[in-house]
């Protein structure tokens, strides 16, 4: 299958910190929409919330949920949809990423069974942090909704809360590279004193060379993340007919209805909206 070229992707691209799991199961709540729930950490229903520690950052944000596809007793990367976009990306040579989708990227996609979801009629999910233009030019069929920040400032308290304790580290092997560029590099060199990284670590040690994030950071790593997330949202901001940008405050179900083709929503996706 030519996945890459599928209209049967979907992304969720948003601010991290800007609640996008949550409005992932939203989302997950319309007909035509595959849920992972097989994975039964994840929920058995998308509006099935709870917090765990057995899924990495369902301890930090209840709502996280991972892409898991087959009940397995001991999950894996070997039955989980592969990741897209910039976090598997940057273990790439920018020169290897379009043989990537291509090749090792559509293997996994077969492996795990992408297809036979694809074909009973089911968008697959992605929730990603990526410009929507970007994904689109990458994937030029797939559907993607983008949450756009009405508050910037509320979504910069949530990050310094949520994914700044997120790791930084990816462990799917399947999708990596059989190379070590700079970023896998720096990745592992940090991993020498601090086993289990996360965001801010990995900030600490690329500015102060120091493996673990100190609380008299906090100043200027939330200066950092100001920048950061203002710079995304002045890009995420810009319209194009071939996707759809919602806000948290003028959520319009029956227009996603429509861009996804659906026929309805469970009624229980009210239990996610706050």
């Amino acid at each position: 299958m030519d996945y890459v070229n599928s209209d049967r992707l979907l992304f969720i691209t948003a601010s991290a910190g800007a609640g996008a799991h949550r409005f992932g199961r939203i989302i997950s709540c319309i007909d035509n929409v595959y849920w992972y729930a097989n994975d039964k950490r994840n929920g058995s229903m998308p509006w099935d919330v709870f917090p765990t520690d057995a899924v990495k950052g369902k301890d930090i944000s209840r709502y996280h949920f991972d892409r898991l596809v087959t009940n397995d007793p001991a999950p894996s990367t070997k039955n989980m949809i592969p990741l897209a976009g910039e976090r598997i990306e940057r273990f790439w040579n920018e020169s290897d990423i379009d043989e990537f989708y291509k090749t090792k990227w559509s293997l996994v996609m077969n492996e795990v069974g992408a297809d036979k979801i694809i074909n009973s009629g089911k968008y697959l999910l992605w929730i990603l942090h990526d410009s929507p233009q970007y994904l689109l030019n990458r994937f030029p069929n797939a559907k993607i909704i983008n949450l756009i920040d009405t508050d910037i400032d509320y979504v910069i308290r949530r990050y310094m809360k949520t994914t700044a304790l997120f790791p930084i580290n990816i462990i799917n092997k399947n999708i990596k590279p059989d190379y070590i560029n700079s970023h896998a590099q720096s990745i592992n060199d940090l991993m020498n004193f601090n086993p289990s990284p996360t965001y801010r670590d990995y900030w600490s040690w690329n500015k102060f060379k120091k493996p673990v994030f100190q609380n008299e950071m906090e100043t200027l790593y939330a200066q950092y993340v100001t920048k950061m997330l203002t710079e995304q949202h002045i890009e995420r901001i810009k319209e194009n007919p071939k996707y759809l940008n919602v806000t948290w405050d003028n959520l319009d179900i029956n227009t996603i209805l429509n861009y996804l083709n659906a026929k309805s929503i469970d009624n229980n996706y009210v239990d996610l909206l706050h």
